[in-house]
């Protein structure tokens, strides 16, 4: 067909700006040739922030930390066959995490499918569930209206809005499927006229009539002498205040993730951050308990909230979602804390808030002498280097050991720091893309990266992007040589011959080399002190600066279980 390669761009052309229009300014793009109209669209609109990351599965990640940070849907772009199932990983994190990605998979034309024709495979669905929305936008052609809807409604559901601008789902990936004839691109085109703006559409309009939640009405709380906030993971910009307010006048504790926004700023003394350290050894029986955001990191307080479900009220702007608590309140945080302060009409004792700091107080006194006792254990190292941030730092937590460190060890702060984490699937695999792709959102040189050794090795691909864009990143690489998590589980006890194989996995890597490779700094720690030091020096210098910090398994694990005996004695003895 002569005019196929014309008919690719017009149609890649109209695409791009009607997702300008429609709000949308970052696109990350896997370089390819299927999807080489839809990449010419975009680099030639000229508004785009653009990023080339060549490894799908890494440009996957980097988009979830670009639209991570800014809470703005991004564009994931891609050729078409096995560079589609890469971005999978990720686009499950997006989905289970609540993030708006705007995936665009460039296909062959449907005559080919299932035809042997090289490089080419059914796109249909190709993400079932994880996705909130799916199209085919079918082959270019002269009619643009029906792309137009399928664009406005990609970003919309993306959002999680309604037609009329309601939230009525959590934010989420999109799916649509771009196939294109050859020849892909036209011989002859004008620079002039790919720079010409096309002719507004009004459907390129999002209107939203109300972005608030579709919500449901609620009730006053009822009386309560022994209420509870729980406060899980939530994005940075959430109402943190409103949640306190509402624990000061309820005389709440705030058990708060270290994802939730309240640890590390507020500075609340109805924060309590040592309840995994106390929760296995004291029965606490509230008589109410709040929870906002996702649930939390610590696995013991989860058990009990399974125990607490028919007193728990989870309150979402979106309701249920990936969630089994039995009730459920539609709503705004802000807007419900505010109502619920206007309707508390009775004053609550202390003796139930004066108990849990009381706890919570010993446990962390007794997990700080302990640590002190070899301070380069894991648990010391992550509690140091976040006492080590200063204030508007990012600060990224890897899965597996890292983020249950700082949800364990980890007290209150003064200094606001912007929490993030992959808890939405909690897979190891795609946290160095995602920290890359918050550091490039956040144009700071203070971002800081806290990452076990195999979620490294896993995503070292992602590196080449941090130069390319000149990304500045401080990586606390913790380097126990395999999985170290392995040995906390009650496998390790039994000692099985092939744990060091099959779990374990010693890899005995130079990470250095790795370095080298990708033109990053590098420098191996020693000590703590010299590692706090080093932190506040990577933040005056640009790009990638990791730290590698080697730790010893046994020794963390060892550690662990002398702090859980001298736990148990303690609060044994008080009761």
């Amino acid at each position: 067909m002569k005019d196929a390669g014309l008919k690719n761009l017009h149609w890649s052309r109209h695409t791009a700006a009607a997702l300008y229009h429609l709000g949308v300014r970052t696109v990350c793009v896997s370089p390819g040739a299927r999807n080489s109209p839809l990449t010419f669209a975009f680099v030639r609109h000229g508004r785009f922030t653009l990023y080339s990351v060549i490894d799908e599965r890494s440009a996957g990640y980097f988009a979830l930390g670009l639209a991570k940070f800014s809470d703005a849907p991004v564009v994931l772009l891609c050729t078409s066959g096995t560079a589609t199932a890469n971005y999978y990983p990720a686009i499950i994190e997006a989905n289970l995490g609540r993030i708006p990605l705007i995936v665009l998979t460039a296909d062959r034309p449907a005559a080919l499918v299932g035809t042997g024709a090289n490089q080419t495979l059914n796109q249909q669905n190709l993400y079932g569930r994880q996705v909130r929305w799916f199209r085919d936008v079918g082959l270019p052609h002269t009619a643009k209206a029906a792309l137009s809807q399928h664009l406005r409604s990609a970003v919309l559901m993306a959002l999680g809005l309604d037609s009329s601008g309601r939230k009525v789902n959590p934010p989420g990936p999109v799916h649509l499927n771009f196939p294109f004839d050859e020849p892909l691109l036209p011989e002859n085109y004008s620079d002039d006229d790919l720079k010409r703006p096309l002719a507004r559409d009004p459907l390129w309009d999002l209107n939203p009539a109300d972005s608030a939640a579709a919500g449901s009405a609620f009730e006053a709380l009822p009386a309560t002498r022994h209420p509870l906030i729980v406060a899980g993971g939530l994005p940075p910009g959430t109402d943190a205040d409103s949640i306190l307010a509402l624990a000061a006048a309820l005389k709440a504790p705030v058990f708060a993730d270290p994802v939730s926004q309240l640890r590390y700023g507020p500075g609340h003394e109805n924060v309590i951050t040592g309840y995994d350290l106390f929760l296995d050894e004291t029965a606490l029986e509230p008589d109410l308990v709040l929870r906002f955001g996702r649930k939390p990191t610590s696995k013991k307080l989860c058990r009990q909230l399974d125990l607490w479900g028919p007193i728990t009220t989870l309150i979402d702007p979106v309701g249920r979602f990936n969630d089994d608590c039995p009730e459920v309140v539609s709503a705004e945080i802000g807007e419900y804390c505010r109502r619920q302060l206007a309707l508390i009409s009775t004053k609550q004792t202390v003796e139930w808030l004066t108990r849990i700091r009381s706890l919570d107080q010993t446990v962390r006194e007794i997990g700080e002498r302990n640590l002190k006792v070899d301070t380069s254990c894991e648990g010391y190292l992550v509690k140091a280097v976040i006492e080590t941030l200063v204030s508007e730092t990012n600060l990224i937590l890897g899965n597996s050991m890292p983020i249950r460190y700082a949800d364990r060890f980890t007290g209150p702060s003064l200094r606001r720091i912007k929490v993030f984490a992959n808890r939405g699937a909690s897979g190891i695999d795609g946290v160095l893309s995602t920290a890359l792709g918050i550091a490039a959102a956040s144009k700071r040189r203070e971002n800081l990266l806290i990452i076990g050794d195999l979620s490294f090795y896993h995503d070292l691909n992602s590196l080449l992007a941090a130069n390319r864009y000149e990304i500045s990143l401080t990586i606390v690489l913790i380097n126990n040589n395999g999985g170290g998590i392995f040995s906390f589980l009650p496998l390790q006890a039994l000692k099985p011959p092939e744990f060091t194989e099959f779990w374990a996995t010693p890899h005995a890597l130079d990470f250095s080399e790795a370095a080298r490779l990708y033109g990053c700094a590098h420098k191996r720690v020693l000590d703590i002190n010299s590692l706090q030091q080093y932190i506040g020096e990577s933040f005056t210098l640009p790009g990638i600066k990791i730290l590698e910090f080697q730790t010893d398994p046994e020794w963390n694990l060892s550690l662990a279980q002398r702090l859980s005996e001298k736990i148990h004695r303690t609060l044994t003895a008080s009761q």
